[in-house]
């Protein structure tokens, strides 16, 4: 009797830190920037341009829009619009288990032809969804129109976190995701 009351203890105590069980991510408006950034002239493909890179010793970080435009209103930060950087990979096809360190931040796309959700189990990650952005492409000379959002996983501190994608008719996406120490 005593082992089933330590048990059912526990029990208790693990659904009350949230450790047990999945919470729903909210969406948000939400930008992955570098800390500190600074800009050099390059030339690229015979035409000088100001290219915006993370300044040595700088850290990816996830910040509120508001704040993002406020700093680019300030000139504290440059708005950046690159084709030069490689895109991000869908949370689709992701492994099902991911290592990180501490500071470090996996940037995934989902695929918002169906509205997704998302939801978060542990404490070791930060998790950002941002809404639903409506992209413009062509194809085979057709302009079609793609959908999608940005999940952002930040590493918070050593541990495991479990990360559950659901697109309406598809199997769960399951990611376990362990954060190291630096």
């Amino acid at each position: 009797m005593r082992g089933a009351m330590l048990t059912l203890a526990s029990l208790v105590g693990l659904l009350s830190t949230g450790c047990a069980g999945f919470k729903s991510l909210e969406r948000g408006e939400w930008v992955l920037a570098w800390s500190d950034e600074v800009v050099q002239n390059q030339m690229v493909n015979g035409t000088a341009l100001e290219v915006v890179k993370p300044a040595p010793g700088s850290r990816q970080e996830v910040i509120p829009q508001d704040r993002y435009d406020a700093e680019v209103t300030e000139g504290r930060r440059r708005r950046v619009v690159s084709t030069f950087q490689s895109t991000p990979e869908l949370v689709t096809e992701v492994g099902e288990h991911v290592e990180m360190r501490v500071g470090e931040v996996l940037e995934l796309r989902i695929d918002e032809s169906r509205q997704a959700e998302v939801w978060l189990a542990g404490d070791a990650v930060k998790a950002y969804w941002t809404k639903v952005n409506t992209l413009d492409e062509w194809k085979d000379g057709q302009p079609i129109e793609r959908k999608e959002s940005m999940l952002y996983l930040l590493a918070d501190e050593p541990g495991s976190a479990r990360v559950k994608v659901v697109l309406p008719g598809s199997e769960p996406k399951l990611i376990e995701v362990m954060v190291h120490s630096k």
